[in-house]
């Protein structure tokens, strides 16, 4: 505590160490077994980004809510053993080790600068930062590092009384750096002119300084010579406050928020070292108040965000103590107890009573001020006239001659006006407020409750109901013979009498009558475990299923509201109370408080180690908890006053298709990243978080929800800080967040992280784009191409279709040349001057029938293979009159055509026909013949005209090719088919006939 310039002077008084017995404040071990590397603990920092640094035996460990993190040499530390840690202006690390030198952390690298460096020593007790420079302390002397440049700029040695200069300090006095050595007194260092000098030489074997507000304390050996040692304080001008006598010695020191000193005690060759708290009175040892038992304590550090005070010992490890926990603890030890089970609490006025299994004790403030044990209880028994009783036979009695002091057990106890009615399994006692036992009633009873002054509502153990008149008078009972209900507790309200049972349900007690809930199915609930009243005089009762129910008994019964036990964390509830609208419970997991659906939580981490809750007790703000060792007070205003730190959480691991991120993004134990850029085949992601700055951290709950997912949902509530995302698609993601605190009852929502999955190359908008402009583009040159080919095609076939009719034309003319009419005319003469009139006729209807098929078919680009074989029938009949019918003529065709279905051009087969007629018969030809054939090929019509005339050789058979009707077929045939070189076929052989083959392509056609 800091010490006013009033009372500076007064504290002239020899101090005393004090050790008290008081509450406990929560507190937690952390070991070897937690994961440090080891147990001794000899320097503590909190960095200003929240992680604990515990500097060890054996490496420094980071801590982050319970994560451990070791590390040692060869992780880049200068050695194991690290002594000081330190944090500067750029938040950077400082790591003093003793035998290794300094190792420098940026939150990425350790470097290490030792005696190799110019470091005056590699043995370092203590580090000190002033104005940019680090002031080391080591065995033989101080060196002085700049930490911008990580250079040594100052060091001082001296040759001391035992060949050391062991610096144990460094503190700043009358702005100067001063720094206190093991036995060569106090020096000071003039950094800008690179000099140190001796201050004083008044204290000898000093151990160690704080200074606080220009107050200054020196942990020291005796001046006075004796072998126990001395604490000095001392002012801004050396003079002695005052001084503490103790045989141990202080190392360190840390201040909290109130301004309470504490120091940290290792008395080495003693065992009454500890946590101390410097006083005005003396020096109050704090290890029961603190619940640390080793006296083994070398550092310490305050946490002022959480109000925590952490201290390291060098054989147990390290401890976090709540400096200002809503929750005290007043364990067995404080009562001088090996074991208080409670089975009963109740307050009246200043006075606390507890009712233990052996005990019925009288507290004022949470001291002892009277006990009463069993053995007073059954030796009063012993004592008293039981003449006096009535020997009524529907009673029963208990009787000390029939149970030894062994089986004598006390149940409970109520308050009534000023006296205590304490219940046994032998009868009531009767006590004053002061502890004095003042009369006993032979009465047994279960669960009771006073209806006024001396009347009492009892029920027997496993019997019935009975109501004593007067407990002072033994008068006469009456009893409620058709009730047996296992009652479990009685509740007063609304002038009724409620009683609670474990097999019956609820029942009224009011005017002598009792009322079943149950029987009159209103309430159907049986089995009861505990009840209370609210503010709003509602019943709140809870069952043996863990569930909560909040009844309306006023007028009508109506059930107001039902809280299931899964919303309440547990089953097996073993208390309930009501405050400000909050539903406090005992069950299984702690201390559970709910109010309209938010929940909050009390269990071990904030100090309820005893979860085996046996009674509570509310009274104005203060919550009392009876377990089996000792009970607990719960502040309840302090508790729902708390403020409300937002959790901020850290991401600790980031690994992307289970391999870890890249380091770029790691620093101080984290990736600061707020968003993630990955390519289309790393899209599985797996996160760990730490939160920071969070007092109990297992309170937490976390679920999440992937924004930009389809159909996405929010997770389960889960305790894990690990989130995988397994094979997302491309897209842009946002991880939500929410953090349900069950401490505060407070939940917090946040954007954590942004990721974005990028789309593989051929779904980017760039390349669909250039893929979408180079489609236009080969579209619109294969359109355009397309275009000119079909014009220059429409051209070609304009050109073909003209030469086509030009061909046609040509061939009628070819066909209907004057030769050819000249002979027919001549022909139809003769018939008429031979006076062959039928002939006549019948040649002038064939060749009138052939000028209309030529005429018909000239206009047609394709005429039927039907109407094509008509007209060679009707042209070569009419020749053959020429002849007299003189040649054979024979038309085929084959089976698998269809003439009617099979489309030539006109006028193609004609002048082959014709020049069979012209020059292949003459007068010596013997049984002329002329065959005209039609038979299939793929895709091909194959006409074959043969004849047997004269033939002809090859110099003839190529001035066939020359004459004008067969160059206009071929010419025909080549503008329609693409290889016309097979169109047309000649073979002739003189004096044998002459064959001629056309192939008409049917595709073409």
């Amino acid at each position: 505590m800091l010490f006013s310039k009033k009372n500076r002077l007064l504290l002239i008084f020899l101090f005393f160490v004090e050790v008290l017995y008081a509450q406990q404040f929560p507190s937690t071990n952390l070991t070897t077994v937690d994961g440090l590397p080891n147990n001794s603990i000899y320097s503590i920092l909190k960095d200003s980004r929240g992680v604990l640094w515990l500097g060890t035996d054996n490496g420094i460990s980071a801590i982050q809510n319970g994560l451990v993190r070791n590390y040692f040499t060869s992780d880049g530390l200068a050695h194991n053993s690290c002594w000081a840690i330190i944090e500067d202006s750029n938040n950077h690390l400082w790591f003093g080790s003793f035998g290794g030198g300094i190792t420098h952390f940026d939150g990425k690298n350790f470097s290490v600068i030792n005696s190799q460096n110019d470091l005056v020593n590699d043995k370092i007790r203590t580090l000190f930062i002033y104005e940019n420079h680090l002031y080391v302390g080591t065995q033989f002397g101080f060196s002085v590092i700049d930490i911008n440049t990580r250079r040594i700029v100052f060091s001082g040695k001296i040759n001391g009384k035992k060949g050391l200069f062991q610096v144990m300090d460094f503190f700043l006095k009358d702005n100067k750096i001063q720094f206190a050595t093991f036995d060569d007194g106090v020096w000071s260092i003039n950094l800008e002119r690179k000099t140190f000098q001796l201050e004083s030489l008044e204290i000898p074997t000093i151990f160690s300084v704080y200074a606080s507000d220009n107050i200054f304390f020196y942990s020291h050996v005796s001046l006075k010579g004796k072998i126990n040692n001395q604490v000095s304080i001392k002012d801004n001008s050396n003079k002695t406050l005052t001084q503490i006598n103790t045989s141990t010695i202080f190392w360190d020191y840390a201040k909290d928020k109130k301004g309470n000193i504490y120091a940290a005690a290792n008395g080495v060759n003693f065992t009454n070292g500890g946590v101390y708290e410097l006083s005005k009175t003396g020096l109050i040892n704090q290890n029961n108040t603190f619940g640390i038992p080793s006296h083994q304590v070398w550092s310490l550090h305050y946490d002022s965000k959480l109000n925590l005070l952490y201290v390291g010992t060098i054989d147990k490890g390290l401890f976090r103590v709540e400096l200002e926990s809503p929750l005290s603890h007043y364990p067995s030890n404080n009562f001088q107890k090996e074991q208080l089970e409670i089975l009963k609490i109740a307050k009246s006025n200043a006075k606390q009573f507890i009712l233990g299994k052996n005990e019925l004790i009288f507290l004022s403030t949470n001291k002892l001020i009277k006990e009463v044990s069993r053995k007073n209880f059954y030796d009063f028994l012993r004592n008293y006239n039981l003449n006096e009783y009535q020997q009524w036979q529907s009673k029963s009695f208990g009787s000390y001659k029939r149970i030894p002091f062994e089986d004598f057990q006390l149940k409970d106890f109520k308050i009534n006006g000023s006296h205590i009615w304490l219940s046994s399994n032998l009868g009531l006692f009767k006590i004053t407020k002061n502890g004095k036992i003042i009369d006993y009633n032979r009465t047994i009873v279960d669960q009771f409750s006073f209806l006024n002054k001396n009347q009492l509502l009892f029920e027997e153990p496993y019997g019935f109901f009975w109501i004593s008149n007067d407990l002072t008078k033994k008068e006469a009972f009456k009893k409620y013979n058709d009730l047996r209900r296992n009652t479990v507790q009685i509740i007063d309200l609304f002038n009724k009498k409620f009683a609670l049972s474990a097999s019956m349900g609820l029942f009224a007690y009011q005017d002598g009558k009792f009322f079943s809930y149950a029987e009159s199915k209103l309430w159907t609930e049986n089995e009861l475990v505990c009840g209370t009243v609210n503010e709003d005089n509602n019943l709140i009762i809870a069952n043996k299923s863990g569930d909560v129910f909040i009844l309306d008994v006023s007028n009508k019964f109506k059930v107001l509201k039902k809280i299931s036990s899964e919303q309440l964390l547990g089953k097996s509830i073993y208390f309930i109370e009501s405050y400000q609208n909050n539903i406090i419970i005992g069950n299984e997991k702690g201390i559970v408080i709910y109010n309209n659906g938010q929940i909050r939580l009390i269990d071990e981490e904030q100090g309820l180690k005893n979860k085996n809750i046996s009674t509570s007790y509310l009274n104005e703000n203060i919550l009392s908890i009876g377990t089996t060792k000792g009970y607990y007070e719960l502040d309840l205003k302090k508790y729902i006053s708390e403020p409300y730190l937002k959790p901020e959480l850290k991401l600790t691991n980031l690994e992307v298709n289970f391999e870890p991120f890249t380091k770029e993004y790691y620093q101080w134990l984290s990736y600061d990243i707020k968003e993630l850029d990955l390519e289309y085949n790393k899209n599985t992601v797996s996160i760990s978080f730490e939160p920071q700055n969070v007092a109990y951290s297992n309170k937490l709950l976390y679920r999440f929800n992937l924004s930009g997912m389809e159909n996405a949902k929010w997770s389960n509530w889960t305790s894990s800080k690990t989130i995988n995302l397994t094979y997302l698609r491309p897209g842009n993601y946002t991880l939500l967040m929410d953090i349900k605190d069950l401490h505060i009852g407070k939940t917090t929502s946040i954007k954590y992280l942004r990721i974005k999955i990028n789309a593989p190359f051929w779904k980017t908008w760039w390349f669909i784009l250039i893929s979408a402009l180079t489609i236009i583009a080969i579209l619109y040159f294969a359109v355009k191409q397309r275009i000119a080919f079909i014009k220059s095609q429409e051209q070609e076939k304009g050109e073909v279709q003209k030469r086509l009719s030009e061909t046609k034309m040509e061939a009628l003319q070819s066909q209907m040349n004057p030769h050819f009419i000249f002979n027919a005319m001549n022909s139809i003469q003769n018939f008429i001057l031979g006076k062959n009139t039928e002939e006549a006729l019948q040649y002038m209807g064939e060749f009138s029938k052939l000028i209309r098929h030529t005429l018909n078919n000239s206009s047609k680009l394709r005429i039927s293979l039907e109407d094509e074989l008509q007209y060679l029938k009707s042209y070569t009949a009419l020749e053959n009159l020429r002849f007299n019918k003189a040649i054979k003529i024979k038309i085929t065709l084959d089976e698998s055509i269809e003439p009617s279905k099979i489309e030539i051009p006109p006028m193609l087969i004609q002048p082959f026909v014709e020049n069979a007629f012209v020059h292949a018969f003459n007068s010596k030809t013997m049984n002329p013949e002329l065959i005209i054939d039609f038979s299939r090929e793929p895709n091909y019509l194959i006409c074959t005209i043969t004849d047997n005339g004269k033939g002809m050789d090859a110099d003839k058979t190529q001035k066939l090719h020359q004459s004008k009707g067969i160059e206009l077929v071929n010419e025909r045939l080549s503008l329609l088919q693409s290889n016309p070189k097979f169109a047309v076929e000649f073979s002739s052989v003189a004096g044998q006939g002459t064959r001629v083959v056309v192939r008409v392509n049917l595709e073409i056609v």
